[in-house]
Formats: structure tokens, sequence, C-alpha cells
């Protein structure tokens, strides 16, 4: 191989791995985003959600749940992902005889990183909402919390008076 040709080859060898580890990372917050969604539902059963009484804890933990559960969404939901090269017209270039192996590279290693540049925003978006995600449902079983053991700080009246009395 070619000077030319193996550093082409290692060029486009990182950015397919820059565009592998985009994908990584994105299904790794869409799982994590799973994770948090079934361990907030899973407490908030655990705490009776529909037993509970409807004080402002109950309000705030619903509301927060929502936006949780919305910001899930957002992590999950379709996006218009530029991954691959095939979108751009690259078998015409690709079988052009006037280009060798070293330009079929550098050029796949254009499109690879310019497809990983184009999607960083979409990534950050997923990543925000991800972190959103999490905030909102450590506030919602924060609030269920409250709301579980508010009743019982309320049903005490009086302080606990403890008579001593002689035998």
């Amino acid at each position: 191989m070619h000077h030319d040709e193996a550093v082409a080859k290692i060029v486009y060898d990182e950015a397919v791995a820059a565009a592998q580890a985009q994908s990584d990372n994105l299904e790794a917050s869409r799982s994590r985003a799973l994770v948090g969604l079934t361990a907030a539902g899973a407490f908030a059963s655990l705490l009776s959600f529909d037993d509970a009484p409807r004080s402002w804890p109950f309000w705030v933990a619903l509301v927060t749940a929502i936006v949780g559960v919305g910001c899930v969404g957002s992590v999950l939901w379709p996006r218009d992902w530029k991954v691959n090269p095939a979108n751009t017209g690259w078998s015409a270039f690709v079988n052009d005889p006037a280009h060798d192996e070293s330009t079929t590279y550098a050029q796949l290693a254009i499109w690879h990183q310019q497809n990983v540049d184009d999607n960083d925003q979409a990534i950050e978006t997923v990543w925000r909402s991800y972190v959103w995600s999490i905030v909102a449902f450590a506030v919602a079983i924060a609030a269920l919390t409250l709301n579980a053991v508010q009743p019982i700080a309320d049903s005490v009246d009086e302080p606990l008076r403890v008579v001593l009395t002689e035998e």
C-alpha cells in the first residue's frame, strides 16, 4: 500500500470510529432514559400513587413526572440521522475509474466526518433531554416521598409527652 493510501485509510478508519462512537453514545442515552423511566414508575407504584392524598407535593410530582416522560420521549424520538455516505451519491464516486483507493478512502472519510459533525447538534439535544429527564424524575420522586410522609407528620396534633409514674 502506498503512503498516501495508508494515510487515507487511517483517516477513514478514524472517521468511521467517530461515527460508531456517536452511535454508541446515542444508544447508551436511550437505554439510560428508559431505565430512569422504569425506576421512576416503580418508585411511584411503591408509594401507592393511587391512594396518595392530593396535596401540593402530589401535583408537583405529577407535573415533573409528565415533564420527565416528555424528555424521555425526546430522547427516543426518531431523528433524521446522517449515518451513511450512500445518501450523498458515493457509489457514483467509487465506480469512477479516475479515483484510486486513497482518493476513495479520503472522500469517504470526509463524508463520515461531515455526518458526525451534522449529528453533533442532535446528539447534544438528546443528551440535554436525558439530563432533564433525570432531574424531572428526581424531583418527582422527592415530591412523592414528601407526599407520602406529609400525612404522617400532619397527623401529630401535639408533641409527644412522657409521663413518669411511681410504682
